[in-house]
């Protein structure tokens, strides 16, 4: 899995784009990553695309983790996850589920509508 981060202060979004296999390590540092980086600001909404993302075989040890360093990491802040596929969507939805009420997340299959909810449109 490889990502990139970038960020548009202008708009206050960060989005993250994620390809590759899905691998947690290399996830935990990309949330490691975007919560160090000096230019993130906790009223940022945070866009994570994932469509060119394949999943690997996800325990549910792991989603439960990620969902604690989500949950840890951007308290009252807004994300939105695109996953293009139900099983992406419900392993989210998994991950969602631990991280809430602490962050407010949404899943999407479409970018824009994705961005919308972010932008409040």
């Amino acid at each position: 899995m490889a990502y990139e981060i970038t960020f548009d202060p202008q708009r206050k979004l960060v989005r993250v784009t994620a390809t590759g296999s899905e691998n947690m390590t290399v996830a935990l540092n990309a949330i490691r990553d975007l919560r160090n980086d000096p230019r993130f600001q906790r009223d940022y909404g945070i866009l994570c695309d994932f469509r060119g993302q394949t999943f690997a075989a996800t325990s549910a040890t792991d989603l439960f983790s990620l969902g604690l360093v989500l949950k840890s990491f951007f308290i009252g802040q807004k994300l939105a996850f695109v996953r293009p596929d139900s099983r992406g969507q419900d392993l989210q939805r998994e991950v969602n589920a631990t991280a809430e009420p602490n962050v407010d997340a949404m899943i999407f299959s479409d970018p824009e509508r994705a961005e919308k909810w972010l932008m409040g449109e």
